[in-house]
């Protein structure tokens, strides 16, 4: 079983005393020879039956190791959880947060979670709806907070950054970012973006893409304050990590049949689809009863590439409700604008911890 032990003044992981950054051969004469993956921005070392994964940007030595609590669905992912212990101060993680949320310290302005940071080390969680999924270890200095590297915009999507801040201000109108369901974070890394486009069988439009390299959100199996009312309907805007999910789901629901004329009835003319969805079109909101609002990057002659698209699972319906992403946002603020307390009435009574 592997023992990883944190107090005031030492680190060590089964009873071998380390500091990060820590050369690989040290961490593969602890850990065991671990199998290797070599990306673009990182070089992954995994050790697959113990649930850790280390994180080298040269690939001579380890800068950040994961210890992985829950499954992760990724080509470098460990084969099985963590089920050894992860003790801090000698109680175990999860009860040591549990008691000591006070002690958490922001890693960046919008770290959702907080660290938690003992001998010169910071171990970041990642917890979703109280389930502990990762907790990466890391060297901190001291007042000195964690930048996450912000991609770029590409040239002539400079104004999405804008009508993101006008979305946040309508929105902390009326919800604290305390409130459990305000689930804003820092925008798309290198990784993710790659790792969704090498999944990903369609290419995303570059809209989507710049969109989530400002903001991203986190899953929160119940709602979010960052959501879209289409149609009396509330959408939930996707973690960009979920897009490749939720657009296999509406891939499964596709037949090898061309719907007749009467199915499709409810299909706008701007829309083009032969069956229950064109894989062109992406989703980035969910009704989470499967419906979605989805970007058409394929339409008909009388539709334009880019406009957002309400799919109703049970209702049969394709409307377009937007020309773009940006017009389904500003729809958006005018609502929140329009309806005030109203909109958020559930996130407020039931978001406070």
């Amino acid at each position: 079983m592997t023992r990883i032990c944190f107090t005031v003044d030492s680190f060590d992981i089964n009873g071998n005393s380390i500091a990060l950054p820590l050369p690989i051969n040290e961490l593969e004469s602890i850990l065991g020879e671990a199998r290797v993956f070599t990306g673009e921005h990182n070089t992954v070392y995994t050790w697959s039956e113990l649930g850790l994964k280390a994180y080298s940007k040269e690939g001579n030595l380890a800068e950040t190791v994961d210890v992985v609590f829950e499954a992760e669905d990724y080509e470098h992912s460990p084969e099985k959880v963590f089920t050894g212990e992860l003790l801090l101060n000698g109680t175990d993680i999860k009860e040591y947060y549990i008691n000591n949320k006070d002690k958490r310290v922001k890693l960046w302005d919008d770290d959702p979670n907080g660290a938690f940071v003992f001998n010169n080390h910071s171990l970041w969680l990642d917890i979703e709806d109280g389930v502990f999924n990762t907790v990466s270890i890391e060297a901190y200095t001291k007042g000195e907070a964690k930048t996450l590297e912000s991609l770029p915009l590409d040239a002539g999507f400079e104004d999405l950054a804008v009508i993101w801040s006008k979305w946040i201000a309508a929105i902390k109108g009326y919800v604290d970012e305390d409130n459990a369901y305000y689930n804003l974070t820092h925008g798309i890394t290198a990784g993710q973006m790659h790792e969704t486009e090498v999944q990903l069988e369609v290419p995303l439009p570059g809209v989507l893409l710049n969109f989530y390299k400002v903001h991203n959100v986190r899953w929160n199996a119940v709602t979010s304050a960052f959501s879209f009312s289409v149609n009396g309907w509330s959408y939930d805007l996707l973690p960009f990590e979920k897009i490749i999910d939720e657009w296999e789901e509406i891939q499964d629901l596709n037949d090898d049949d061309v719907l007749g004329a009467e199915m499709k009835e409810g299909y706008s003319d701007k829309v083009k689809a032969v069956n229950y969805a064109n894989p062109k079109w992406i989703p980035f909101a969910e009704g989470r009863n499967g419906d979605y609002l989805l970007i058409d990057t394929d339409p008909s002659e009388k539709g334009s590439f880019g406009q957002i698209i309400e799919l109703q699972n049970e209702g049969w319906t394709r409307s377009v409700v937007a020309s773009s992403l940006e017009e389904v946002i500003t729809q958006e603020i005018e609502i929140i604008k329009s309806e005030g307390n109203n909109r958020f009435g559930f996130i407020q009574e039931n978001g406070k911890f």
